[in-house]
């Protein structure tokens, strides 16, 4: 279609062909999604970032917008649009302000010395939210001194108002010494999650035995609540579903019926080395048989003793005492004398589903039946 102006302000078609391309036009009530048609406005870019500016998440401020106009038909530009916008203002920023700066610090730092560790946490719109980092003096400081960590947010803050947070320690001189730093840009439950783990990780999971903070008690607060909802989280799977076992034995439908999720998978690996070994009788003494284990493509070998009058077994490689769940050395010799159930002396109770079954546990009003009273409930039933 060929349209001229004209200045009476009136257009004139002077040629149309109707089947210019064979396409269908597209609707009025989808004419908003054209890129021609999408903008955003100077005023409109103000307000997302006074809106972002605010805290309120992206999907929860173009939703605002939208309200503001009468709908997503009416706003100029859809969803991406707007995040898209956000996005490239805060990478410019980035180049110019804290942020930016301290990442290509950290990556020049990272190329003099392969031990610097940092990392980074995105947000869900994939921006980079916080940044902590340690260089190789910090985890030798801590490795000597990181019984005793002091978590501090209170020292400096950007024009944005994020914290700039450090941990600090006491050496042998009295002296304070710098085990980590991080930018953060908040102070949530979720953001010192993140942190703590990721500063354990960086220290190879060393956990200081203390941990002093400017948070006070609101700190530990919404750590201990965020950890007590992923357990209550964990009991609550516990107590609705039965771990899958990879392959139907005995042993591992019984071992699901009684460990949590996590303790079964260990149990299960256990007992998948368990099938690839090698077993041989050494002898026997009265009730007591000496076996040596050979693990799969291993040169190495480990004794095991089985007492069948008490159903006493011990391993040389000492994995029960440590970890509480019987070694793959120990399973191989159950399987060979035909033990379909984990012996009732081995399974430990902080392992189980019941390990909580005589805790009353303190909850507000109004909350529902506690994950314990739930695995009570089954048991009853059984």
């Amino acid at each position: 279609m060929m349209i001229n102006g004209r200045y009476t302000g009136k257009y004139k078609v002077v040629n149309f062909i109707a089947n210019h391309n064979g396409h269908d036009l597209v609707s009025p009530s989808k004419t908003h999604f054209l890129r021609s048609h999408r903008r955003i406005t100077d005023v409109q870019a103000l307000q997302a970032d006074d809106i972002s500016s605010s805290g309120i998440a992206p999907r929860a401020g173009y939703y605002l917008m939208s309200k503001q106009v009468g709908g997503r038909e009416n706003i100029g530009f859809i969803f991406e649009d707007y995040k898209n916008y956000l996005r490239s203002k805060r990478t410019m920023e980035m180049k110019i302000c804290d942020t930016g700066g301290v990442l290509e610090y950290l990556q020049q730092k990272q190329l003099v010395d392969p031990n610097f560790f940092y990392a980074t946490q995105v947000d869900e719109d994939d921006l980079i939210a916080n940044i902590i980092w340690v260089d190789a003096q910090m985890m030798v400081d801590y490795s000597h001194f990181g019984d005793v960590v002091s978590f501090d947010t209170t020292y400096w803050k950007n024009k944005e108002g994020r914290p700039f947070a450090l941990f600090v320690g006491v050496n042998h001189h009295k002296q304070t010494i710098v085990f980590g730093a991080a930018l953060l840009y908040d102070e949530t439950a979720s953001t010192f999650a993140w942190l703590f783990d990721t500063f354990a990780r960086a220290m190879s999971e060393k956990q200081p035995k203390t941990i002093l903070t400017d948070q006070d008690a609101a700190m530990a607060k919404v750590l201990i609540d965020e950890r007590r909802y992923q357990e209550l989280k964990a009991d609550l799977r516990t107590c609705h579903s039965t771990p899958v076992a990879s392959f139907p034995v005995e042993i591992l439908k019984h071992a699901a019926s009684v460990y949590t999720h996590e303790v079964f998978e260990l149990f299960q690996d256990e007992l998948r080395k368990a099938y690839d070994s090698q077993i041989e009788l050494c002898g026997e003494i009265g009730e007591t048989s000496e076996y040596k284990i050979t693990p799969f493509k291993k040169h190495h070998q480990h004794t095991v003793m089985y007492d069948s009058s008490h159903g006493n077994i011990s391993c040389s490689c000492k994995k029960f005492e440590f970890a509480r769940i019987l070694c793959s050395h120990a399973l191989k010799v159950l399987s060979s004398r035909n033990i379909v159930k984990v012996p009732e002396l081995y399974i430990k109770k902080r392992w189980t589903k019941k390990a909580k079954k005589s805790v009353v546990e303190a909850q507000p009003l109004g909350d529902s039946i506690s994950a314990s009273k739930c695995v009570n409930a089954n048991d009853e039933k059984k």
